[in-house]
């Protein structure tokens, strides 16, 4: 970006190499006429909030990487006015890898073009370390999401107003600039935007006893002995204010709001207080402990806020919050006016309508849109809760329900690029991305190629397939070079964790750590299979010969049925060697079939099987996405797979769900750590749309495409296409 190239990369020298920091900028420009056009292109390590003339403009960095940064193109046209304008820039650095985050030198940078004039970020700039928010090592939300946060308002001030006095700020010096090159591209998505409030109502609220302080503030939340409820009727914010009395004995009070949903954004709330007044928040999706569960192994979903005298607004844009309900804790005196997270979210207006007669599948639908939709911001996520990591299997399974109600494709490429920027020597990427662990589930990249093909096929990119063809060639080559006896072995190393679901058997875990003694895989080598499958249609539709990997294909589909079939269990078990070599499951059943491992002769009692035998292991939410398409590739199964929907995604919604849980067992799943918003449960929208009114792709781009429900049904439907809609109307038929 040639403009930022003329800007300087800023932070004070100090801190620059330090964990968890907050620092605040500020820079005077004098404009003589400013342009309704005027923008500001900016770019932040971690993150950063911008504010123009004491007015709030946007926050939020792309996650992007050390070596290749987003920036944002604002409009600021709006903010600026004639003589002096104050840029104010609240920066925060990390100083730490997590699931969306490698760790770099901290460092804020932007430019101003206004007509023909450019303000830049450098060398006439002032900075001041925050005083207010608490900086370096605290504890964290959870590894993969890093630092929680506490605020000292009696410490703050007025800074980002257009009157702030600065004259005890420090200017930025020769040793706060770095000298580093990046190469720059601008955000390749839209920006999040802050919708509408929701209707938080204070539903429980009392006195509390503290028998012991615990260092984080979500851990003093879920310890602290509750007293009765005192709230006689709901209080609905902000349209009443509400105080509860402490009672004698007791340490402090505490409240318990609840927004209605569940919801991902920033904590935003109004409170009046005497100075003095320590705020503890708790947030989490449910409240089967009967209060929030806000501490959970060394997760901390709660923060700390030190109150000033009076009136105490406050949001905080750098950490988004993902949840339902808030429990607050008042040591002092407070008066609670207001208090949600306010919901900050990727726009995805629905461009495909479903609409049956059948009102539970309606409902399903409709949940599933929402779980799609809370797990969407800077990339898929597979919760907003507690880790908001993107992930290849999980986005997979986002990717082709967003092909059907969002038709997002540059969503979707954005999180494909993103995927390609950590790949190792061994083909495999990271865990998530971005990050840098050096920690790997093999399958996920497969699950990746599977997703480039997907991307292509429904949506027609060529030029992107044709870019990603390379790596994908270079992956799948590198595994090849693995295989012993025209199959896969599975990896072996530290780095590795031969995971496919959370499933007995399946989930790569034993007792001392991951099973390294696992030799073939089935699941494993199906899924490297489905790759190659991928490829060889990326590759023929690119006009490439792909003769190379349909050998290997072939390959393996002769030797997988005799390695892995055991005769008297007439199935096939998941894996050769290990812990785990009499495990058999439904999912193995299903992606043998949907690799073409199973004979013909045997595809029918392999079906029967999965729906009928009771003693194997059975399927997760997640890969019921693989379970159905081995299933409804025999339509006399249809009745089966949406009845199963309906009695599955029917139980969360019965339950009350607002969106989506990770596994059926809901909160109570990974030692009480189980998400109710998981997006890879999403699963019955594309089934409804690609199988029960049965529009799929067939050429790249819907150039060519079919309509063959899998059975009757009756819905008024529109689906969204590349080539234009398709209307599908079976009630009036």
């Amino acid at each position: 970006m040639e403009l930022l190239s003329q800007a300087k990369w800023m932070w004070p020298k100090v801190t620059a190499n330090l964990p968890n920091q907050y620092c605040r900028f500020l820079q005077d420009i004098d404009i003589e006429k400013p342009s309704k056009d005027a923008k500001i292109y900016i770019s932040a390590t971690s993150d950063y909030v911008l504010w123009i003339n004491g007015e709030y403009v946007s926050c939020r960095q792309y996650h992007d990487y050390p070596d290749n940064k987003s920036y944002d193109t604002l409009s600021v046209g709006e903010f600026l006015k004639p003589g002096r304008n104050r840029i104010a820039v609240l920066g925060y650095n990390m100083g730490i890898n997590t699931f969306a985050y490698i760790n770099d030198t901290a460092g804020i940078i932007y430019a101003i073009e206004n007509g023909q004039e450019l303000f830049t970020s450098g060398d006439d700039c002032y900075y001041e370390i925050s005083p207010d928010y608490k900086c370096g090592e605290m504890e964290k939300v959870s590894s993969q999401l890093g630092w929680t946060f506490e605020f000292d308002a009696t410490k703050s001030d007025n800074w980002t107003d257009f009157d702030y006095n600065r004259d005890h700020w420090i200017i930025i010096g020769d040793e706060d600039i770095q000298d580093k090159t990046y190469n720059f591209f601008p955000r390749p998505i839209a920006k999040l935007e802050r919708i509408a409030h929701t209707h938080p109502q204070i539903i429980v609220a009392g006195s509390f006893i503290r028998k012991k302080t615990f260092p984080s503030a979500a851990e003093c939340v879920f310890n602290d002995f509750l007293g009765a409820n005192v709230v006689e009727e709901i209080v609905d914010l902000p349209n009443e204010s509400f105080s509860v009395k402490k009672d004698e004995g007791c340490d402090g009070v505490y409240y318990i709001i609840d927004m209605g949903k569940e919801v991902a954004g920033n904590i935003s709330f109004e409170i009046d207080a005497k100075e003095g007044t320590v705020l503890e928040f708790g947030y989490g999706e449910q409240l089967d402990d009967m209060r929030v569960r806000s501490f959970i192994d060394g997760r901390n979903f709660g923060f700390r806020y030190f109150a000033k005298e009076g009136e105490n607004k406050f949001i905080h844009r750098t950490l988004r919050l993902g949840g339902r309900y808030l429990q607050i804790h008042v040591t002092g005196d407070a008066f609670i006016k207001n208090a949600e997270i306010i919901p900050t979210d990727y726009n995805a207006p629905l461009k495909s309508k479903y609409e049956s007669v059948n009102k539970l599948e309606n409902k399903i639908n409709e949940i599933a849109v929402r779980t799609l939709r809370i797990c969407m911001h800077e990339h898929f996520e597979d919760t907003p809760w507690r880790e908001q990591g993107l992930y290849g299997m999980d986005s997979r399974n986002q990717a082709l329900c967003n092909y059907y109600a969002f038709a997002d494709y540059n969503f979707v490429k954005s999180c494909l690029r993103t995927f390609a920027g950590t790949f190792g020597e061994d083909g495999f990427f990271e865990i998530t991305s971005p990050t840098k662990f050096d920690f790997t589930i093999p399958s996920f990249t497969l699950a990746w190629v599977m997703m480039v093909k997907d991307y292509f096929l429904y949506s027609g990119d060529y030029d992107f397939a044709k870019e990603m063809l390379p790596q994908i060639r270079f992956t799948l080559d590198k595994q090849v070079e693995t295989m012993e006896g025209g199959l896969l072995r599975s990896p072996i190393g530290s780095r590795y964790w031969n995971f496919t679901e959370w499933s007995e058997g399946l989930s790569g875990a034993i007792d001392s750590g991951f099973d390294q003694n696992e030799k073939f895989s089935l699941p494993y080598n199906s899924f490297f299979a489905l790759a190659l499958e991928s490829l060889i249609f990326i590759m023929e539709n690119l006009g490439e010969d792909p003769k190379k990997y349909k050998k290997i294909l072939n390959g393996m589909r002769e030797n997988a049925d005799k390695t892995f079939w055991v005769e008297n269990r007439g199935y096939y078990r998941s894996f050769i060697g290990g812990a785990n070599e009499e495990n058999y499951a439904q999912l193995t059943g299903a992606l043998a079939l949907l690799a073409g491992f199973v004979p013909k002769e045997k595809e029918e009692a392999i079906r029967q099987k999965i729906i009928g035998d009771s003693s194997l292991v059975e399927c997760t939410l997640s890969m019921t996405m693989y379970k159905y398409e081995a299933l409804l590739k025999d339509k006399k199964y249809a009745d089966f797979v949406f009845d199963e929907i309906e009695n599955t995604w029917g139980l969360m919604v019965v339950k009350g769900a607002t969106t989506f849980w990770e596994t059926i067992k809901g909160a109570w799943d990974f030692h009480r750590a189980g998400s109710w918003s998981h997006a890879w449960s999403a699963v019955p929208l594309y089934f409804y749309y690609a199988y029960l009114l049965g529009v799929k792709p067939i050429k790249p781009g819907f150039e060519e495409y079919e309509i063959d429900p899998v059975k009757r049904s009756f819905v008024k439907a529109s689906v969204y296409t590349p080539c234009g809609t398709i209307e599908i109307n079976t009630i009036d038929s």
